[in-house]
């Protein structure tokens, strides 16, 4: 019951630390997904934007993702193939499970962004994560710092940014819904982007 009410709490600080920043009409694009789940525990995803008050309303960016776990879901392997306004982009990585205890967990993954007739580069994550579930809830957190690798103009091993997510999740029969948000700084930790998030799963 402690734990509960403690990811409550955290997901109600959370959410109100960041609602303010959207309330001020201050958040760049909100995202949807729509993601199917294979029992053998594939995935394939649709994600596209709808751009905020301070976006650009023009922006048309989206993005499909295939996606399976291996290892006893230790070792997570992806594919996604972006569309930003006719440009596009291969970026194919894995996550690697670390560190977990009592729903605390620190791991990384590895991404190789390859856009069509521009960068082509690596970008490590750190992903240090906590995870709380109840019934059929589920509230997940997320920061993670990205770093780069022969990208130009950048030294090798520079902070690129640091992602922070939230998502609560719930699930009715074979259907989930979570909304949520993330909000992203610079190298220099300045604001770079705030969305709010919606997805929609179902499990075959």
């Amino acid at each position: 019951m402690k734990l509960k009410l403690t990811a409550l709490v955290v997901g109600a600080l959370l959410t109100a630390t960041f609602s303010t920043t959207a309330l001020a009409d201050d958040f760049d694009r909100h995202q949807m997904n729509y993601q199917i789940n294979f029992a053998d525990d594939w995935h394939v995803k649709y994600r596209s934007y709808v751009q905020g008050p301070n976006g650009d309303w023009g922006k048309d960016k989206s993005h499909i993702q295939i996606g399976t776990k291996i290892w006893d879901g230790k070792i997570k392997l992806q594919y996604q193939y972006w569309d930003n306004n006719g440009k596009y982009e291969h970026r194919p990585r894995f996550d690697i499970q670390g560190f977990k205890w009592r729903g605390f967990s620190i791991g990384k993954r590895v991404e190789f962004r390859n856009q069509e007739g521009k960068d082509e580069y690596i970008r490590p994550w750190i992903k240090l994560g906590y995870q709380y579930k109840w019934d059929k809830n589920k509230i997940k957190i997320s920061v993670n710092p990205r770093f780069a690798f022969n990208k130009d103009g950048v030294k090798d091993g520079d902070l690129e940014n640091v992602l922070t997510t939230f998502e609560y999740e719930r699930k009715i029969g074979r259907f989930a819904i979570a909304p949520g948000f993330w909000y992203q700084v610079d190298d220099n930790l300045d604001k770079k982007s705030f969305y709010t998030t919606l997805t929609f799963k179902y499990k075959l």
